[in-house]
């Protein structure tokens, strides 16, 4: 809990080796309110935004808070929760996130998108300290970290055709 720094690029063709990495199903939902969870007493809710992130990944899950961009770090709260029925309006996105250790033995998160964002590809790597050197892949097209509409929960309240109009009026 604490301080998150990452950096998030867009992945504009899937890369082929992605077929050899581990990887984790993801589903997300982006709850308006605290959706009846109770934080930790570290978390200072003055810092966050409202609402949670309710994750479930393979089998665990997991509630988050996150705060405002800092350049390429925010603060970010993430506890273990019960498993919970989320409601089918709040949004919510499908990925499939593949582990990619680079040459420098940075892990870089690969998230393939399903569902209404299937064919967005998104590589996010959290880094140690926020002036960490950082060779970028051949395979990443641009970076989006702190970019407006290009969070995952701006994403779920979005579809592929409109992220890819977006990228064309950039």
């Amino acid at each position: 809990m604490g301080k998150e720094i990452e950096r998030r690029f867009l992945v504009l063709e899937k890369p082929k080796f992605l077929i050899r990495l581990d990887s984790h199903e993801i589903e997300q939902w982006y709850a308006p309110d605290m959706a009846g969870l109770k934080p930790p007493k570290e978390v200072d809710l003055s810092q966050v935004h409202d609402g949670v992130r309710i994750r479930k990944q393979n089998k665990k899950w997991f509630a988050t808070m996150k705060g405002e961009w800092d350049g390429v770090s925010r603060v970010e709260y993430e506890w273990g929760i019960d498993g919970m029925e989320c409601k089918e309006w709040w949004p919510s996105i499908v990925k499939t996130r593949f582990l990619w250790t680079d040459s420098e033995g940075m892990v870089w998160e690969i998230d393939v998108f399903h569902g209404l964002l299937d064919g967005l590809v998104i590589a996010e790597v959290e880094l140690p300290t926020e002036d960490h050197s950082l060779s970028i892949p051949s395979w990443v097209s641009g970076e989006i970290t702190g970019e407006v509409g290009w969070s995952n929960y701006e994403l779920a309240q979005s579809n592929y055709a409109e992220v890819v109009q977006s990228i064309v009026n950039a």
